[in-house]
């Protein structure tokens, strides 16, 4: 799905609530309708998505981060709390280093069944 596909699946669901104001920072309704449409065509894709994008919602304990050109140990992708990747120390860092470089995030995958 193109970033135009996408865009105009979000105009037509912005639509379809009859809010009519097409701007999703304009009001509560819009926002809570284009993060659900961004979390689900993020989670169709490939499943990462771009910390430039999106950031994962708050309350959401744990994600994978990959450190695209950046390796750890020789490891490029980590399971992390999901508040590293917003909150910063009081000098506006990162948490983590690796939060600081995270390239991309994704929900963690469900545990196994047996």
């Amino acid at each position: 799905m193109t970033s135009d596909d996408k865009d105009a699946l979000l105009r037509a669901a912005l639509d379809s609530i009859g809010c009519g104001c097409g701007n999703p920072v304009l009001c509560a309704s819009c926002l809570g309708v284009y993060t659900r449409i961004t979390a689900a065509l993020a989670e169709q894709s490939d499943g990462w998505v771009k910390c430039s994008e999106r950031l994962p919602e708050h309350g959401r304990e744990r994600v994978l981060v990959t450190c695209e050109g950046m390796e750890f140990n020789g490891e490029t992708i980590f399971d992390i709390p999901a508040n590293h990747l917003w909150e910063r120390t009081e000098e506006g860092y990162p948490l983590t280093e690796i939060a600081e470089h995270a390239t991309h995030w994704r929900p963690l995958p469900p545990l196994p069944k047996e």
